[in-house]
């Protein structure tokens, strides 16, 4: 379990569960949340053993911290996807979606 500054444990976040694909697949992430003003979205990435990695984030259009990955979202459904590209071997991670009211 993650705890981040400003976001409420009652808050409602889901997202996909286990995803297996093969390399050089384009794969998408979805996240549903239920928080109708929000500061920032935040996809996380981590790898066991190491720290939380920030693949994208954004408020009302995304900012990719990695040339492989995008994020979309949209406040009006209150969703918002990373989208990854050619998966490869160092992607095989615990993706997190991030809420900040």
């Amino acid at each position: 379990v993650l705890s981040f500054p400003g976001v409420q444990s009652d808050t409602q976040v889901s997202q996909d569960s286990d995803l297996y694909v093969t390399e050089d697949q384009d794969i998408t992430l979805k996240c549903i949340h239920k928080i109708k003003s929000y500061r920032i979205l935040i996809w996380y990435k981590h790898i066991p053993g190491l720290g939380p990695e920030i693949c994208a984030h954004g408020v009302d259009s995304a900012v990719n911290a990695h040339p492989r990955y995008s994020m979309a979202m949209n406040r009006s459904s209150f969703t918002t996807q990373l989208h990854i590209k050619n998966v490869r071997g160092e992607d095989a991670a615990v993706y997190y979606c991030a809420v900040e009211d």
